[in-house]
């Protein structure tokens, strides 16, 4: 295989080796998965494709692939994710998964808890909501955002099977690029203070590895966890398809079956598993409730 950098510097410091001292040091004895084996870089085309990389030759359920700087980090819908160096937070996280593959878009609603409550803990009073399927907002402009992707999805045994949930969080960052100023913001933004990486970044091993666990074991009680936080829960909303081909409108109903958005149409409520959900408003810009 062909290395996906060329030149890669694995750093020994910084916030995701600080971040798991904190959770050795907070949770003595406990056998926490998350980020127990990291590989941290200065620099790094994409950490999902390091990920990626990495699960292919081994790697544990629960390492994790750190950056500061991504070079060509992606989004939902092919979309770039950028983020300044030394401000924010992007890596991603191998997992194997016991669940079954066709209900491993719940990974992405739980991965969505966890990262809306560990960062609740450092914004009050200023809460989270998420946006379908996969976006963290403050004031309707995002936070956070992530990316599943998969291999060895038709494996027969769940050993074989990789998920690597990638993430991004925008912690101290101050200014954006134009494109996206108005539908962006960071917890420094959000709050006016600063926010310590390294324990946000432990909250979010730890609540990540609690959602997970709770996966496994009743994924109502974390669908339930999401829809107490979801933006445009009972409003009107369009959804948007990829590359142009087409939308549909509705009111936003819930969560259906493995993840997907309830949407209520003069069709009847009808459950989609992919697409962009936009608010609709009303001719004078205000949204519709």
């Amino acid at each position: 295989m062909r290395p996906l950098v060329t030149s890669l510097r694995e750093i020994t410091s910084g916030p995701a080796h600080e971040a798991r001292s904190l959770l050795d040091a907070q949770f003595a004895g406990r056998q926490g998965y998350i980020g127990k084996e990291i590989r941290a870089y200065d620099t790094v085309t994409s950490t999902n494709d390091l990920a990626l990389e990495w699960a292919a030759a081994g790697a544990p359920n629960g390492a994790v692939v750190y950056a500061e700087l991504q070079t060509k980090g992606r989004g939902r819908m092919g979309r770039a994710w950028s983020a300044r160096s030394g401000l924010n937070l992007t890596f991603s996280v191998v997992l194997r998964p016991v669940l079954a593959p066709d209900r491993w878009n719940l990974i992405t609603i739980a991965a969505c808890v966890a990262a809306s409550e560990a960062v609740d803990s450092f914004t009050a009073p200023v809460c989270t909501q998420i946006k379908w399927p996969n976006d963290i907002l403050i004031d309707k402009r995002k936070c956070c955002g992530m990316l599943l992707e998969s291999a060895g999805a038709g494996q027969a045994s769940s050993a074989s099977r990789t998920v690597i949930l990638g993430m991004g969080v925008n912690v101290n960052e101050d200014t954006f690029p134009d494109d996206i100023e108005r539908q962006a913001t960071s917890l420094l933004l959000a709050t006016g203070r600063p926010v310590h990486r390294a324990h946000l970044l432990a909250a979010l091993f730890d609540r990540l590895e609690q959602a997970l666990n709770r996966l496994e074991e009743d994924a109502v009680v974390v669908e339930k966890r999401y829809m107490r936080r979801m933006y445009n829960l009972n409003a009107p909303a369009e959804l948007r398809f990829a590359h142009g081909s087409g939308s549909v409108k509705g009111i936003v109903a819930g969560l259906g079956e493995a993840g997907g958005l309830l949407l209520a149409t003069g069709e009847g409520i009808r459950t989609f598993h992919a697409g962009e959900v936009m608010t609709i408003r009303n001719p004078c810009g205000s949204r519709l409730t």
